[in-house]
């Protein structure tokens, strides 16, 4: 197939690049930078800011499990109000940098915050998957591999253009920033809200359909005493006519209860309206959560290395020489996602199923090493920042005197990590939960992720007394090398654990 045909005019495709366009300009003009915002801006300790940003994400990701619910039923909407909100958070925190509100800093603060939670998770889960299906309805008669690699060329082509926007944006005062920002973010919506005319509704109310966790485990409580069955049509809408239910774990086991049909009741119905019924497909999806918490729990560790970097890793940009290009450094794990997305359509669909399992396996593996060395990494740079400012004079708050480019390495290996370890987690749980949503199985993978935010805030807490003082003071190369230690933990019980995960197929 020709690479020409991945490309194509869709007026629906350009009207929603447009709010890409501006959603991407918000985070690389603001949202990555709101660490530096409330050091520089609202002069906050780095422990109230961490606090803050880390509070973001894990806020963004719980938004995104409210949104789940009604994303598929009506997307456009969704979209409409994330954008709405995005702006109302800019907005929030450009009245801070006001002289007029300096009073309420912290109250607008967490209004910014809250509403750019809100905003950021509603474009990051579903602006992606509403831009493939305006392309797929262009082409009724469409290859799926042909709209996902459209898709990209429309995602990337409004990329690079906010990158070289938010390069202009950055070179002024937060004031400016947040004003300019938040500007273009209402001007690209009012543009996609013309495109409506074009756009064509894509409605599911089953792609909504949530994992019935806690109905399975109240009626598997209720139906304890219950004998197991000596006949699979004892089990309610056991299509695979299994005796017993898949994953077959055995510590598992008292789950399958839960879908026993019990002859003391009068119909199905009125088991279920008791709570005491669920059906087979809900419980074996129910046994597959608790068959990938180990890995999650891997996954945690991985996320408190992301929340550090998009905690601690501006604010080390923001101090050195050349900051004004540190976007040209934040953009790197980026670019290496779109270069997998590439090679993913150009490779992946030639693998056999066992090949994919493999190499699901050994991503994960590999991104597990790299983030023993993306810390040890940013361990050294700090210690040789450290080690400068302290030759220019001790604890000052100038810049050091050393190239922000120093950091790309540290950021590459962070890419490669997220490149790696989170498309082989989002794979393998796409297996496991292969009647839900794509978008809902890797919502669920980036909420366990955003947990590592919440073990950032704790951690930060717990350390206030270090966190409270200057970037040259809190010696964050000691963090760096107490993640370094952790990460090289979190490795090895990922060897122990990895082979349950070998061949994780459903029955």
């Amino acid at each position: 197939m020709s690479r020409l045909s991945y490309i194509c005019f869709c007026k629906a495709a350009a009207f929603a690049s447009v709010l890409v366009f501006g959603y991407k300009l918000v985070d690389y003009a603001v949202l990555q930078y709101l660490t530096t915002y409330f050091t520089d801006s609202s002069n906050y300790n780095l422990e109230k800011a961490a606090t803050f940003v880390n509070s973001r994400e894990v806020l963004s990701a719980s938004f995104a499990f409210i949104y789940i619910r009604y994303a598929f039923r009506s997307p456009l909407t969704v979209i409409i109000c994330s954008a709405a909100f995005c702006i109302c958070g800019l907005v929030a925190l450009f009245l801070t940098t006001l002289a007029l509100f300096r009073e309420k800093t912290d109250i607008f603060n967490i209004i910014g915050v809250v509403h750019l939670a809100a905003g950021e998770a509603g474009l990051k889960t579903f602006l992606k998957a509403f831009l493939g299906d305006q392309l797929r309805a262009h082409e009724p008669n469409h290859n799926e591999n042909q709209v996902k690699a459209r898709r990209r060329m429309w995602w990337v082509v409004a990329w690079i253009c906010s990158v070289l926007a938010a390069y202009y944006v950055n070179d002024t005062l937060w004031l400016k920033t947040l004003i300019i920002s938040a500007s273009i973010m209402g001007v690209t919506l009012i543009l996609f809200l013309l495109g409506i005319c074009f756009y064509h509704s894509k409605e599911s109310a089953d792609r909504g359909r949530r994992l019935a966790i806690f109905p399975v485990l109240w009626a598997s409580i209720l139906n304890r005493n219950l004998d197991y069955p000596t006949s699979p049509r004892q089990f309610y809408r056991n299509n695979g006519n299994q005796l017993c239910l898949s994953p077959p774990i055995k510590i598992l086991r008292r789950l399958d209860k839960s879908a026993i049909s019990d002859p003391s009741y009068r119909s199905a119905d009125d088991q279920r309206k008791a709570g005491r019924l669920c059906t087979v497909k809900e419980v074996e999806e129910i046994k597959c959560v608790f068959r990938m918490v180990p890995l999650w729990v891997n996954f945690v560790v991985l996320g408190l290395l992301v929340s550090t970097a998009n905690t601690f890793f501006p604010e080390q940009g923001y101090n050195m020489n050349n900051s004004k290009f540190y976007i040209f450094v934040l953009i790197i794990p980026s670019v290496l996602g779109k270069i997998k997305g590439f090679l993913s359509i150009l490779f992946v669909p030639n693998w056999d199923e066992k090949t994919k399992n493999q190499v699901n396996k050994w991503k994960i593996w590999a991104g597990m090493v790299l983030s023993i060395f993306c810390c040890a990494v940013a361990w050294r740079v700090e210690v040789h920042r450290l080690n400068i400012v302290n030759k220019e004079g001790g604890n000052s708050d100038e810049n050091t005197p050393m190239s922000v480019f120093w950091l790309a390495p540290q950021f590459f290996l962070l890419g490669l990590m997220l490149v790696l370890a989170t498309d082989g987690l989002d794979e393998i749980a796409i297996e496991q939960f292969e009647e839900l949503p794509k978008e809902y199985v890797t919502t669920i993978n980036e909420f366990v992720i955003a947990i590592g935010s919440f073990l950032n805030i704790v951690y930060v807490h717990a350390n206030g007394s270090r966190f409270s003082k200057s970037l040259n003071e809190i010696h964050l190369d000691k963090h760096y090398h107490t993640l370094t230690v952790v990460s090289f933990i979190n490795f090895c019980i990922y060897l122990f654990i990895s082979p349950i995960y070998t061949a994780m197929r459903r029955r």
